[in-house]
């Protein structure tokens, strides 16, 4: 049986390839990923994998170092086509971020109605393409209550990035990364505003009062 002695092992590990300095390029750049996505299981596996794959392919000092650079060069993109085809999956299911949960159309010779649901509630109805105008004072307390609990969800996301961005900068800690990720939430926030006064048939006025009307009547707290 062969053995391996402490002298022996740490000559073995000296004699393996350090990473080369231009490894770190490719590392990074996978595991910007969870950072660029803002968390989640998925996109953490995909940086890490890659930027694992990414080291382990730079220190193998078998091939020419021109090779090991295009298959790190590989990898990362195939990291990041992997991200953006699951983003891209996530917000055409959640249409465009948010939790529409099931989606029914009926056609009817030339008209076309689609009614989109949302906790059970009618978010919006669709007629020949385009939302049919509303008037807010002849929603239900339900529908207004949907629209609220996805504006009030999104808002409570920008104040905790907020927070988080306070406490870093109470302890002298770099708040860079934090700053960008609240104006991704900040944009969002605007966009997914403005498709669902779109789709319900509101302005953006009409829609900012029933979001007031909630805060007045503290719908979040119950």
């Amino acid at each position: 049986m062969q053995t391996h002695t402490p002298d022996r092992q740490a000559q073995e590990q000296r004699s393996q390839p350090k990473a080369p300095v231009w490894t770190w390029a490719f590392v990074v750049t996978c595991a910007a990923i969870p950072v660029v996505s803002l968390g989640g299981v998925i996109p953490a596996m995909l940086g890490a994998a890659g930027a694992a794959a990414c080291y382990g392919l730079a220190r193998d000092g078998a091939g020419p170092v021109h090779r090991r650079v295009l298959w790190c060069s590989l990898v990362t993109l195939g990291a990041w086509a992997a991200f953006g085809t699951l983003a891209w999956v996530v917000l055409s299911n959640s249409d465009q971020g948010g939790k529409i949960r099931t989606t029914r159309s009926s056609t009817g010779g030339t008209k076309t109605t689609r009614i989109r649901m949302k906790n059970g509630q009618v978010v919006f109805r669709e007629e020949g393409g385009s939302a049919k105008r509303k008037d807010p004072a002849d929603m239900s307390e339900a529908e207004r209550r949907a629209i609220y609990a996805d504006a009030i969800e999104r808002r409570t996301k920008i104040e905790d990035k907020e927070d988080q961005i306070a406490e870093r900068q109470a302890s002298g800690r770099s708040v860079r990364v934090l700053k960008k990720q609240l104006v991704t939430l900040e944009k969002l926030y605007e966009s997914r505003i403005g498709f669902v006064a779109k789709h319900n048939g509101l302005t953006r006025s009409e829609l900012d009062a029933i979001i007031a009307e909630g805060d007045d009547a503290e719908w979040w707290d119950d």
